[in-house]
C-alpha cells in the first residue's frame, strides 16, 4: 500500500453515566462491595461533563481528512447535531451513533456491559467501519492540526506513541501496591501488560500515552479469527477485572513483534490532566503545558472530580483553542485564535 491513505475513520466511546435509565440498569447489575471503587465500577468511571463535544471537535477542526466519526454509546445519543450545526456547517465528516448491540451481534449474551476493556475488544465489529481507525476515549483529544501521516505511514503502518517498559516493574509494583479494603488497584499500566501476554510478548510493553490510537480493523479480525477465546475472555465481565487486558495494547505488541508499526515516543506531544482536588497549581500549571507549540494530543481523565471554576476554566480554554461554542453558550471565540 502506498501513498494516501483513504478512507480513515475515527472512534469515540462515550457513556453518560447520569443518564437515570442508564444509572439504573447499572446499579441492577452491581454486586459486591469491589464495584464501588473507581478502577472497577465507581461513578466516576461514567460520568461525563460535555468532553465528548470537545472530543468531535477537535476531530472536525484539526483532522478533517477522517472520513467518519462513529459514536459508541449504549442506547444513548450526546446530540451533536446542533453542535456540530453551529461551529462546522460545512463539515463533510459524517457521525454515526453506534449501539453496543451492533458490535455485539452474535454475543448478546454479555449484554449490558458497563466495562470499557470489553467494549473496545469488539470495536473493531463496527458495521463498516474503515480499515484504517483512529480510536478515542471521549475524554481525548486534538489540540493542534495533524496529517495522516501522524498515524499511518505511507505502507499503511501504524504509529503507536509509546516507549518500552519492562513487565518485570509492573509485576512488582503490583505486587508491593498494598490493598485497601480487601481491594488492591487494578491500573492501567496491568492492563497493556496484559494486552502484551494476550499478543505472546512476555519481558516488555508499549507504555502507549494517552494519545488517540491508529488501528488497523484486519488486525483484530485475523488475530480474533484465530484466538477467540481472547474475546470471550474479555467481554465475560460486566465490569473491569483484573483478569482483562487493553485491547489496544494487544494490537500494537502484535505488530511490534512482526515489525508492522512505527513507536514513536509521545513525550512532549501529549498532555494529560488528572484533576487533583484542593491543588489549584497543578491545574494552571497543565494548561500552560497544553500551550506549548509541540502538544497536539490532550487528554482529561475524570473532569468531574474537578472544581466548578476548573471546570469553567478549561472550557473556555479549550473553546478558544478550538474555536468553537458550546450549545446555549453566548460567549464569543475570536475569529483570530488561529
Amino acid at each position: 500500500m502506498n501513498g494516501h491513505i483513504s478512507p480513515i475513520d475515527a472512534v469515540i466511546t462515550w457513556v453518560d453515566g447520569d443518564d437515570p435509565i442508564h444509572r439504573a440498569k447499572r446499579y441492577s447489575y452491581m454486586h459486591g462491595t469491589e464495584l464501588k471503587y473507581d478502577d472497577i465500577g465507581g461513578e466516576t468511571r461514567y460520568r461525563q461533563v460535555g468532553e465528548i463535544f470537545f472530543c468531535v471537535a477537535s476531530i472536525l477542526r484539526f483532522a478533517p481528512f477522517v472520513r467518519k466519526i462513529h459514536i459508541v454509546t449504549d442506547n444513548q445519543n450526546p446530540r451533536l447535531d446542533e453542535f456540530i450545526a453551529l461551529n462546522f456547517p460545512d463539515s463533510t465528516t459524517q457521525v454515526e451513533i453506534v449501539d453496543h448491540k451492533a458490535i455485539f451481534r452474535g454475543y448478546e449474551d454479555y449484554l449490558p456491559i458497563f466495562n470499557s476493556l470489553a467494549i473496545e475488544t469488539m470495536l473493531w465489529r463496527i458495521p463498516g467501519l474503515a480499515e484504517h481507525f483512529i480510536y478515542l476515549n471521549d475524554d481525548n483529544m486534538f489540540v493542534a492540526p495533524v496529517a495522516q501521516n501522524v498515524f499511518f505511514d505511507e505502507f499503511g503502518r501504524p504509529t503507536c506513541y509509546a516507549h518500552k517498559m519492562a513487565a518485570w516493574k509492573v509485576d512488582l509494583l503490583q505486587a508491593l501496591t498494598p490493598r485497601r479494603g480487601g481491594h488492591k488497584h487494578y491500573g492501567y499500566k496491568k492492563s497493556l501488560l496484559n494486552g502484551a501476554r494476550a499478543a505472546g510478548l512476555k519481558h516488555f510493553f508499549l507504555n502507549t500515552g494517552h494519545t488517540p490510537l491508529a488501528m488497523r480493523r484486519s488486525v483484530f479480525e485475523k488475530y480474533y479469527g484465530e484466538h477467540p477465546d481472547l474475546i470471550i475472555r474479555n467481554i465475560s465481565h460486566r465490569f473491569r477485572n483484573e483478569n482483562q487486558y487493553n485491547p489496544q495494547s494487544m494490537f500494537y505488541s502484535i505488530l511490534q513483534m512482526r515489525e508492522e508499526c512505527n513507536v514513536v515516543s509521545w513525550h512532549g506531544l501529549s498532555v494529560c490532566l488528572k484533576p487533583k482536588a484542593g491543588d489549584k497549581r497543578y491545574f494552571k500549571r497543565k494548561l500552560k503545558k497544553l500551550d506549548s507549540p509541540s502538544v497536539v494530543f490532550f487528554c482529561v481523565n475524570s473532569l468531574d472530580k474537578a472544581c466548578p471554576d476548573e471546570q469553567e476554566l478549561l472550557r473556555q480554554h479549550l473553546c478558544n483553542r478550538l474555536n468553537i461554542k458550546l450549545p446555549n453558550d453566548n460567549t464569543t471565540i475570536a475569529d483570530d485564535e488561529f
